[in-house]
């Protein structure tokens, strides 16, 4: 899974691969609007074949976001993105 979350107004964008189910730690991250996004990917985001069919199916590949206003407090803060599996390849 690849996940992106970007701040609405300034400067910020963060972006982590991770694998199912994997907490991952982005610090630095101002309460505020943000949009995370996630995708689902058919094995390590490093790995040739993943990347090269991410590029050919670009186009049509699913994507899901969540609009959400981080508070300021407790630290840390917890989100969910769910992700539906990929169809059968090509």
């Amino acid at each position: 899974m690849a996940l992106s979350i970007r701040r609405v107004s300034g400067s910020g964008r963060w972006r982590r691969p991770c694998v199912d189910r994997q907490q991952i730690k982005l610090d630095q991250v101002r309460p505020g609007l943000v949009f995370t996004c996630a995708s689902a990917l058919r094995g390590d985001p490093k790995d040739a074949s993943v990347v090269a069919e991410r590029q050919q199916r670009s186009a049509e590949w699913p994507i899901f976001c969540k609009r959400l206003v981080l508070p300021g407090a407790p630290d840390p803060q917890h989100i969910t993105v769910e992700v539906q599996p990929l169809p059968p390849p090509k």
